[in-house]
């Protein structure tokens, strides 16, 4: 299971590696979508650039300036470029969104806050106000208890098994709250890098589980952080800074809130008579 979640990340990580080459990393990226002038309210109405889908049959809309990478639906591949013939309704099934997120303000990209996007763009993320978030609906049913601890096990138990020899210890301080744990007692650091990460979890109310990176340079220092909605049986995975670490409870129930609202919004509007289709 464990080899599922890293594939999922190397996906998001040849993703976001893809983006930015095709962009010009360090240079102005090209015009984008159309940035609107202020946050979009979330309307029960959403237009035809709105993202509109099915997270595990919860009817759900987002506006498009939360939109990164786009909406993926069932049966459709990114890599190979197939996609959902027909118009997307209210019942067609998600795997996963890719969103870009806004703090401390939880807003999409607009006009006021565009800068700090290209900004962000250029990969300048240590002070960076933007988040990456994805909510996968693909993998895993999270709608019952024991996801992070299966999570944590399961992460645990593969890199007990490295051939090298690391293997996780808890650490004697919390941080900002959290359990530690961090990978010992190995050799070859320097050819087990991309796994070196410092495992955080949540022991008491089992509500988030990360990794973060334990070494390299301060700017390439990143977290990913893990939660379920049992709501909408889907997990959430958010990638930032690692000095955003201390913010990573309000960040979740703000990342909470948010997606609610798009499942309230996506309900209203299926709910409407002959509404809830968005031309292909």
């Amino acid at each position: 299971m464990r080899i599922r979640f890293e594939r999922t990340w190397i996906r998001i990580a040849c993703l976001v590696i893809a983006f930015f080459i095709a962009n010009g990393v360090g240079n102005t990226a090209p015009e984008g979508p159309r940035i609107a002038d202020s946050a979009p309210k979330l309307s029960p109405v959403p237009t035809s650039r709105d993202s509109i889908g099915s997270l595990k049959g919860v009817p759900i809309a987002i506006p498009s300036g939360y939109i990164f990478f786009g909406t993926e639906y069932e049966g459709e591949d990114q890599w190979s470029g197939k996609r959902v013939k027909g118009a997307i309704t209210y019942d067609t099934p998600i795997q996963s969104i890719s969103l870009r997120v806004h703090l401390p303000d939880v807003a999409p990209l607009t006009a006021q806050n565009e800068a700090t996007w290209q900004q962000f763009l250029k990969m300048s993320r240590e002070e960076s106000d933007w988040i990456i978030v994805a909510v996968e609906a693909r993998q895993f049913d999270v709608s019952g208890a024991g996801w992070v601890q299966g999570f944590v096990a399961r992460h645990r138990e593969g890199q007990n098994t490295d051939p090298a020899g690391w293997h996780y210890e808890r650490q004697g301080e919390k941080r900002f709250g959290l359990t530690t744990e961090s990978l010992v007692g190995g050799r070859d650091r320097a050819k087990h890098w991309i796994s070196d990460r410092d495992l955080l979890y949540d022991a008491d109310g089992w509500r988030v589980v990360m990794l973060c990176d334990a070494h390299g340079s301060r700017p390439s220092l990143m977290c990913m952080q893990f939660f379920p909605i049992p709501e909408i049986n889907a997990y959430v995975n958010v990638h930032y800074h690692i000095t955003r670490l201390k913010d990573w409870s309000d960040m979740q129930n703000q990342l909470t809130g948010l997606i609610k609202q798009f499942v309230a919004s996506g309900r209203a509007a299926a709910a409407q008579p002959r509404r809830g289709a968005v031309p292909e």
